[in-house]
């Protein structure tokens, strides 16, 4: 009896000492859950590192990640913000600017009241719509008869029509148009919610460099927070806060060219997507400015506008939806067309246009 004691201590001794809720795992068999699908992100852009968790772009390895105070910048560019120009009637550009300025744009039809204030602040600013061929305007999905209003004074020549919009449609487009164009001119590509309103000086002196002027997008937002109806009022006292939205809260890009040369390194410009020229890398830019612009992506439409665009880029699995994915997360759960209390705590803004509660 004792020597059968003594065989079968160790394992009595085990039964009491390891607690009976602990389920240990087998770990020499195959695990039998599958593995979460992973997303499709886009390529990597020239100074960008996509990977892992990552779904925007870092700086390379070694450098600081990208943060809201320093929206740091492809070429180890430097955010400049400026209020001047932003608070304010468009300034007129130069006359030497305007003269050999062209520019393109892609817009939709069915914002027009953005796109009523989108035309006359560059009219303001000098570009010759009413010129053929200086302009190009490709209006998405329909030219009706109110658009045709809102384009009265467009030359007939510079417009034409798509019946869908795509990244891919939108590059083709504006890549199409640069070919046209004479060497040892401008362009400018804005987006239909995106204001160039960088003064006109800065611009000068900044292009005088090679031609390039970058720019980052600051997001104007109302002041009660809400996604208002653009009415007829100036944009910079419907939309007075200035702030930091696209690259700390939705995670997009938030550089673009605001003037490029219509020819670069021997061949016309051409754009990789709306925010990269191809062979940019070559430029070697050090401490460039990226020039703070007014972005109007927060109106009243824009929820709708989102979530066309979401469901858009979902089905073809580009890493674009998660900007429009994070724009309708961040709106308040009992009114989507306000911004929540946790979005006002987080967001960073300069100084605003006017005086506005804290």
């Amino acid at each position: 009896m004792s020597i059968l004691l003594l065989l079968l201590l160790p394992q009595i001794v085990a039964a009491q000492t390891t607690p009976t809720h602990v389920k240990r795992r087998n770990t020499t068999q195959p695990q039998t859950r599958p593995a979460r699908p992973g997303r499709t992100y886009p390529k990597e852009h020239p100074g960008c590192t996509i990977k892992g968790k990552d779904h925007h772009c870092m700086k390379s390895a070694g450098q600081a990640p990208l943060t809201a105070t320093k929206q740091l910048h492809d070429l180890n560019a430097t955010p400049t913000f400026l209020q001047a120009g932003s608070c304010a009637a468009p300034q007129v550009l130069s006359a030497s600017l305007v003269e050999d300025l062209y520019f393109f744009a892609f817009v939709t039809s069915r914002n027009p009241e953005l796109l009523r204030h989108f035309l006359a602040f560059y009219s303001k600013r000098g570009v010759r719509f009413e010129a053929s061929g200086r302009t190009r305007l490709v209006v998405s999905p329909v030219l009706d008869g109110a658009t045709r209003t809102i384009l009265g004074e467009v030359h007939p020549a510079n417009i034409r029509i798509s019946a869908t919009y795509t990244s891919d449609l939108k590059r083709e487009a504006v890549n199409e148009y640069l070919r046209s164009l004479p060497e040892h001119k401008f362009l400018m590509y804005p987006d239909l919610d995106e204001f160039f309103d960088v003064p006109s000086a800065t611009l000068d002196e900044a292009r005088a460099r090679n031609g390039f002027v970058l720019g980052t997008m600051v997001d104007r937002i109302a002041r009660d927070w809400r996604l208002s109806n653009v009415t007829a009022e100036p944009l910079y006292l419907q939309f007075p806060r200035r702030c930091l939205v696209t690259l700390p809260l939705l995670k997009g890009q938030p550089r673009k060219w605001i003037v490029v040369p219509t020819w670069f390194r021997g061949k016309a410009t051409q754009f990789m997507s709306s925010h990269y020229v191809e062979g940019e890398d070559a430029l070697h830019f050090s401490g460039l400015p990226a020039f703070g612009f007014s972005h109007y992506r927060f109106g009243a439409r824009s929820v709708g506008l989102a979530q066309e665009k979401l469901h858009l880029y979902e089905r073809s699995n580009t890493g674009a939806a998660k900007v429009y994915n994070f724009m309708l997360r961040w709106l308040d759960k009992s009114d989507d067309h306000r911004f929540s209390k946790r979005f006002q705590r987080l967001v960073e803004c300069l100084d605003a246009c006017d005086p506005v509660p804290g």
